[in-house]
C-alpha cells in the first residue's frame, strides 16, 4: 500500500528534491565518521561496512517497545536511554553482523523450501484447512514495517544463524554433579510460621502540617516530576470513514462473492473408518470377509489384529483424490470399494455425515459491502495522500496542504504520549497506534513526519507543534496529592515499626504469643519450597530469601508486597535425589543445558568481537545518546 502511495508522489517537484537528497546522500556518505567533515551519521564500523544512525534508532525503538509490553506504555525512550539501552542496541547490531559475517564466511544458506516450511510453520499465519492466511501474513509485514522480500530475507538469515549456533551448542549436556547440586538447592523445603502487618492496617494518620508538607515535598520532588506534553497537529486519514459514504456496484459485489464463496462455505465432512491394506493378498481376504457377510470390524481383526482405524471427521480435499472420490460417492453406514493411494489399498466406512453449507450471496453480502467500502476508501486515501505528498515535498504547510486535499488538521494540547491530557484524562482524537507513539518520542518540535500506516491501515501525518518538558509543578497545585503520599509513607513508616516490635517480642516469646499479645493474626506454612511458594500464600521475593537464608528455628523480618512480615523458621527439609526422573528434574537439566549453551554463544560472539575490526563513533553515540534523553 505504502509503495503504491509513494509512486503516486512522483511529481516533477518530489523528483527535483530527490535528485537534491540524492547528492547530499553522496557527500554524506564521502564526509561520514570523517573528523571534521559534514553531518556525522555512521555510529560505528564493524570490518568496514557502517551501522547508521538510523539503524541504531531503529533498533533502539524496536527494545523500547518490548520493553513497554513489559513494563507498561509509561515506560519511554528517555528512560531506556537513561538505562542504558542505547549501548546495548548498538551491542546487538555489531553482533548480529560479525554473526552474519561469519555464517557468510562458512557458506551456510538456508533453501527457500526450509523459508517456506519456516513460515508454514509459524501459527501467526496458519490459516484453516493447513494453509497459510495470506491476509494474517500481510497485516504483521506492515505492522512490522517490512516488505516480504525484506521479512524472506530476515527468516534465511535468522535460519542460517540458527545452524551456526545449532553446531556450537548441540553437544551441551548437563554435568551430573552440578545438577544434583541444584536440584537439592532448589528442591529444600521449609515450614514456616508466617504473620504480615499491612500498611492499611495503620489508620487514623493525621493530616501533615504546612511544614512537615513542604519538608516532604523539598525531599520527593523527583517523585512529583511530571511527563513530557506536547501540543499536536495531526492529518489523519481513516478508510473506514472515507468509505462509509461510497457505494460499490453491484458487479464488484457479485464479483467479489464468486472469490469467496468458497472459502466462507461449509465443506460436507465425513466420520470415516478405513482399512488399509498394503497388498493384494491381504485386499483379497478383505473383500472376501466382507462378501461372506463379515461385519467392518471383524474384517478388519482377522486383517490386523485390531480394530478399524478412525478418520475422524474429514473433509472431501483432506484425502487423497481417489480415496476421497469412492469415500464421498458411499451412503451412510455402508462400506466402500477398495481405493488405491500411494500407502495401498483403503475400504472405507461412513460412520456419519455433516452436510456442507454454501454460503449464498444474501449471507455474504453486508460483509462484502464493508470490505468494498473499506477499499474505496483506501484508494480515496491513496490519491488525497499521493497530493498531500508532492505539496509537502514542494514546502507546502500541512495546513494549505491539508485544505487544498478537502481534509481537516486535529488540533491536541499538552498530550502525553499515552493520548492523556495533564488532568489523565485521554483524548479521543489521538491515534492508537504504536507508530504514532514512536514518532510522538522521536519527533523534535516544529518537526513534521511523512505520511505513516497505522496498524489498523489508517494514515497519518504528525507534525509536533511544541514540547512541554518534564517540570515539577508548584506545591499548591499538587497538595492533594502529596498530602495522600505523606500519609501512605507515615502508613509505611508506623507498620515498619509494629512488624520491628513484634520481631523483638517473638525472639522472647515465639511468634504465635507475641502475635496474640499484639492482636495480629498468623498461619503455618508446610514445606514450602525456594521456587515454588505455596500458592495461598502470596509473599514478596525479599521475604522467600530471607526465610531460606535462614537457619531452622530462626525469625525473620522483611518488606512484602503491602506491608512488613514476620516468619519463625520451624523445620527445614533437605532434598533427596529422586530415583527415577521427574518433570522437576528434566526441567532442570533442560535448563541447565539452555544456560551453558547461551554462555558458549556469548563467547563465541565474545571472540568474534575480539578477531573484528569495531570502532565506535562516540562523538556521534553520545549526540545520539543526548538527543533521546532530552540532554
Amino acid at each position: 500500500m505504502i509503495e503504491a502511495m509513494r509512486s503516486k508522489a512522483a511529481s516533477w517537484v518530489a523528483k527535483i528534491l530527490a535528485l537534491f537528497l540524492i547528492l547530499s546522500f553522496a557527500v554524506w556518505g564521502i564526509e561520514d565518521m570523517m573528523p571534521g567533515g559534514g553531518t556525522i551519521q555512521n555510529i560505528a564500523e564493524v570490518n568496514g561496512e557502517n551501522i547508521s544512525r538510523d539503524a541504531l534508532n531503529r533498533k533502539f525503538q524496536q527494545s523500547v517497545n518490548v520493553m513497554k509490553s513489559s513494563l507498561g506504555n509509561n515506560f519511554s525512550a528517555r528512560q531506556a536511554a537513561r538505562l542504558g539501552l542505547i549501548e546495548q542496541s548498538l551491542d546487538e547490531i555489531i553482533e548480529e553482523k560479525l554473526l552474519l559475517s561469519e555464517i557468510d564466511r562458512l557458506k551456510l544458506t538456508a533453501t527457500q523450501t526450509s523459508i517456506r516450511q519456516t513460515i508454514f510453520n509459524d501459527p501467526r499465519f496458519r490459516g484453516p484447512g493447513n494453509t497459510i492466511d495470506r491476509k494474517a501474513f500481510q497485516s504483521f509485514l506492515r505492522q512490522s514495517g517490512l516488505s516480504e522480500d525484506d521479512f524472506v530475507k530476515v527468516l534465511g538469515n535468522q535460519i542460517r544463524e540458527k545452524q551456526l549456533l545449532s553446531a556450537l551448542t548441540s553437544g551441551v549436556t548437563a554435568p551430573q554433579d552440578l545438577t544434583d547440586l541444584l536440584f537439592r538447592y532448589q528442591d529444600q523445603k521449609r515450614s514456616i510460621e508466617i504473620a504480615t502487618i499491612p500498611y492499611a492496617s495503620i489508620q487514623n494518620i493525621k493530616d501533615p502540617s504546612e511544614q512537615e508538607l513542604l519538608k516532604y515535598f523539598n525531599k520527593n520532588k523527583e517523585f512529583f516530576r511530571s511527563v513530557e506534553y506536547r501540543d499536536l497537529s495531526i492529518l489523519y486519514l481513516n478508510p473506514d470513514q472515507f468509505g462509509a459514504g461510497m457505494t460499490p456496484s453491484e458487479d464488484r459485489l457479485q464479483e467479489l462473492y464468486q472469490n469467496r464463496k468458497k472459502a466462507a462455505s461449509t465443506p460436507e465432512r465425513r466420520n470415516l473408518s478405513q482399512i488399509l491394506l498394503l497388498d493384494e493378498t491381504a485386499l483379497a481376504k478383505a473383500k472376501k470377509g466382507l462378501e461372506e457377510g463379515r461385519s467392518f470390524e471383524q474384517t478388519a481383526a482377522e486383517i490386523s489384529g485390531g480394530p478399524p482405524q478412525s478418520l475422524g471427521l474429514i473433509a472431501r480435499d483432506e484425502l487423497p483424490e481417489a480415496v476421497s472420490k469412492v469415500a464421498f460417492a458411499t451412503k451412510l453406514n455402508e462400506v466402500s470399494a477398495p481405493a488405491k493411494s500411494s500407502l495401498g489399498w483403503h475400504i472405507i466406512r461412513v460412520n456419519s455425515i455433516n452436510p456442507g453449507k454454501e454460503a449464498t450471496y444474501t449471507d455474504l453480502r453486508p460483509q462484502l459491502l464493508t470490505e468494498l467500502k473499506r477499499e474505496m476508501g483506501v484508494d480515496e486515501i491513496i490519491s488525497i495522500t499521493a497530493k498531500i505528498d508532492d505539496s509537502l515535498a514542494a514546502g507546502v504547510k500541512l495546513e494549505d496542504a491539508a485544505n487544498a486535499s478537502g481534509v481537516s488538521i486535529k488540533r491536541l494540547s499538552e498530550i502525553d504520549i499515552l493520548g492523556n491530557d495533564r488532568h489523565s484524562k485521554p483524548n479521543p482524537s489521538y491515534p492508537k497506534s504504536r507508530r504514532f507513539q514512536e514518532l510522538f518520542a522521536s519527533l523534535q518540535e516544529g518537526e513534521t513526519s511523512q505520511i505513516e500506516e497505522t496498524e489498523d491501515g489508517s494514515y497519518f501525518v504528525l507534525r509536533v507543534d511544541k514540547v512541554y518538558p518534564p517540570s515539577i509543578p508548584e506545591l499548591s497545585t499538587i497538595k492533594g496529592k502529596i498530602v495522600i503520599a505523606w500519609k501512605t509513607e507515615q502508613s509505611r513508616i508506623t507498620a515498619e515499626k509494629e512488624a520491628r516490635k513484634l520481631l523483638s517480642l517473638a525472639k522472647k516469646r515465639g511468634l504465635k504469643g507475641a502475635a496474640e499479645e499484639m492482636g495480629i493474626t498468623t498461619k503455618v506454612v508446610e514445606k514450602m519450597s525456594r521456587f515454588e511458594p505455596k500458592r495461598e500464600l502470596k509473599i514478596s521475593e525479599e521475604v522467600v530469601s530471607e526465610i531460606f537464608r535462614a537457619k531452622e528455628k530462626e525469625t525473620i523480618f522483611a518488606p512484602d508486597f503491602q506491608g512488613f512480615t514476620v516468619a519463625f523458621i520451624k523445620e527445614i527439609s533437605d532434598a533427596r535425589m529422586p530415583t527415577v526422573k521427574n518433570d522437576q528434574l528434566i526441567a532442570l537439566e533442560k535448563n541447565i543445558r539452555q544456560s551453558i549453551a547461551e554462555e558458549l554463544t556469548v563467547q563465541f560472539i565474545k571472540d568474534l568481537r575480539q578477531k573484528a575490526k569495531v570502532t565506535i563513533n562516540r562523538g556521534a553515540l553520545q549526540r545520539f545518546t543526548e538527543e533521546q534523553t532530552g540532554g
